[in-house]
């Protein structure tokens, strides 16, 4: 079956470029409510998305169309934009940045090699609403690495830091922190996977995270300070809660480079795999995911915010916490199994 894109505005150059994808590759509707949500707009490495909004186009849309094709090995959907006139091939969610479905995964892909995966602000923007599609998944765990085996991310695009005024500044900071919260707040577990360099905001992205493990040649590091700025998209906020606080003012304001082995040892990243980093992410994940999804989700919790409270205000979280995973059918099947002696059969409920 094929999926029509007459609807769409077909001045664009944008509309004449998606028609000759969907030419050449055949469409097949179905059920992809659990790798895909709607998208709200789609990026690419060229738009500038601190620009005008064009007027939201009003013609017809493709309504509720959930579509599949193979565009370089990654799924992708047709969906049509609410909120403005910018419509979308999501799961390619811009040229460079990339989702795909692997078993209980999602892996996101930082797919911009040439500039070693570096962030430019409408990659953020990908990021975010990528994330979107991961919370609105059945995804059991977020892998998050950079394509290649040089770089995971080297950090923010210099070139479009220069001659930026105060507030668009400050707005793209605040465009870094709110990216990369929304995966700290993500109802599942995220590994990022560094496959290389992970400095600046691609530090700041491996540690909103939950977990990192590292290849052999990972080298990381905050070295804004060398360019007599300072990180921005929530470095010296989660450095100082991994390292603690002595090490990360040492790094942040030296901005100095730490390999696999240090990392490791000062507890920036909780694994160095050797041979095929994806897989050795995927055997790590399968160390939680078998688990009822409420119960990790409130552990999750209950850590969170050990690091913003006093001691008794977190022992009254997590006596709350304690209390409704107790409360779950997951809580009885894995007391009941603990007493038969067979394994748990956790339905996440």
């Amino acid at each position: 079956m094929w999926c029509s894109v007459q609807s769409l505005p077909q001045e664009s150059d944008e509309y004449r470029r998606v028609r000759a994808k969907l030419n050449r590759a055949k469409l097949t509707l179905g059920d992809q409510r659990e790798q895909v949500a709607a998208m709200r707009r789609t990026a690419c490495d060229q738009t500038d998305f601190h620009a005008p909004r064009r007027e939201p186009w009003t013609g017809p849309h493709i309504a509720g169309c959930y579509a599949r094709m193979t565009l370089s090995s990654v799924v992708v959907a047709v969906d049509r934009c609410h909120h403005n006139s910018i419509w979308s091939l999501s799961r390619i969610f811009c040229v460079s940045v990339e989702l795909a479905r692997d078993g209980d995964a999602i892996v996101l892909t930082l797919n911009r090699p040439e500039a070693l995966n570096a962030l430019s602000f409408s990659i953020l923007e990908a990021i975010s609403s990528a994330i979107d599609e991961v919370a609105a998944s059945d995804a059991r765990v977020l892998l998050v690495t950079g394509a290649g085996d040089k770089s995971f991310c080297a950090g923010a695009d210099i070139k479009e830091l220069r001659g930026r005024t105060i507030m668009s500044h400050k707005a793209g900071t605040e465009l870094g922190q709110h990216t990369f919260a929304k995966i700290a707040a993500l109802s599942i577990p995220s590994i990022a996977c560094i496959n290389g360099f992970a400095f600046g905001g691609g530090l700041e992205l491996a540690m909103a995270c939950d977990f990192r493990i590292a290849s052999p040649n990972a080298k990381m590091g905050q070295p804004e300070i060398k360019l007599g700025i300072m990180p921005g998209y929530g470095g010296t906020q989660r450095l100082p809660r991994l390292v603690g606080e002595a090490r990360a003012m040492e790094l942040i304001l030296t901005g100095r480079t730490v390999g696999a082995d240090e990392a490791l040892q000062i507890g920036l990243v909780n694994s160095i795999v050797e041979g095929d980093l994806m897989a050795g992410a995927h055997d790590f994940a399968q160390r939680f995911t078998c688990f009822s999804l409420p119960a990790l989700q409130f552990a999750r919790d209950a850590v969170k915010r050990a690091l913003d409270a006093p001691v008794y205000e977190g022992l009254k979280i997590e006596a709350d916490l304690a209390t409704l995973a107790f409360q779950t059918a997951d809580a009885e099947e894995g007391m009941a199994a603990f007493e038969e002696k067979r394994q748990a059969k956790f339905t996440d409920s």
